[in-house]
């Protein structure tokens, strides 16, 4: 049995994006651009570039998204079942990619993809208030013998069912394990292993052997 949307269903959903205030605008050419039934309010999405691609399964719903994509061959998908609230999404220079797995929930996260380097978050992420995820300085760092640079973009994923709390930073180069919690505040600049609690700046394991719930559960 097909999960694609119907056509209705599928019309129904862009004509409420439309009318609360949702726009696109494309400048360049052999962008693709599938929406599916994803449900949108107040977002805006800006593609100025060739060749980029943005995918979003059915059943997402995102509020007051900034989307940016600057510049050609970028790709961003986002899972089914993903509920984004606010934020600013960035994909810049060439041949950057941004992936948001199933059922990932976001509020006010900054995500910049640059380089040509990716993000992954995996599958049921709870990403808190005002996180903010890079791949990049954003700036170059030179030896000042040779002029090389000493700071070069990486790739950062996130396993599935990791939990970033408020203000999380999380820096190039970065592999968060999965059923990790990551403290309020904390700063990410190393890998952590999965299952564990991480605290402090730089973040640090604290605890192993656990995992979180998106439920208030009883306390012992």
């Amino acid at each position: 049995m097909s999960n694609a949307p119907s056509p209705l269903r599928r019309i129904a959903r862009q004509v409420y994006s439309r009318l609360h205030g949702s726009t696109t605008r494309v400048h360049g050419h052999d962008n693709q651009i599938e929406l599916a039934d994803s449900v949108r309010r107040h977002c805006r999405i800006r593609i100025s570039g060739n060749r980029n691609r943005i995918e979003m399964a059915p059943g997402c719903r995102l509020w007051d998204l900034n989307l940016e994509i600057v510049g050609d061959d970028h790709h961003l998908t986002v899972g089914p079942g993903c509920e984004i609230r606010g934020g600013h999404w960035l994909l810049e220079d060439r041949g950057s990619r941004l992936t948001i797995g199933a059922g990932t929930t976001t509020i006010d996260s900054r995500l910049l993809a640059s380089e040509g380097r990716a993000i992954v978050l995996g599958d049921d992420c709870m990403i808190g208030a005002h996180v903010e995820i890079r791949c990049s300085d954003g700036h170059s760092i030179v030896n000042q013998s040779d002029g090389t640079r000493i700071n070069p973009a990486a790739d950062v994923t996130l396993g599935s069912h990791v939990w970033l709390g408020s203000a999380v930073r999380v820096l190039k180069g970065v592999t968060i394990g999965k059923n990790t919690v990551v403290a309020a505040g904390a700063v990410v600049t190393r890998p952590l292993p999965e299952s564990c609690v991480a605290v402090g700046i730089p973040a640090r394991a604290v605890r192993t052997g656990t995992s979180w719930d998106r439920a208030r559960l009883p306390s012992p």
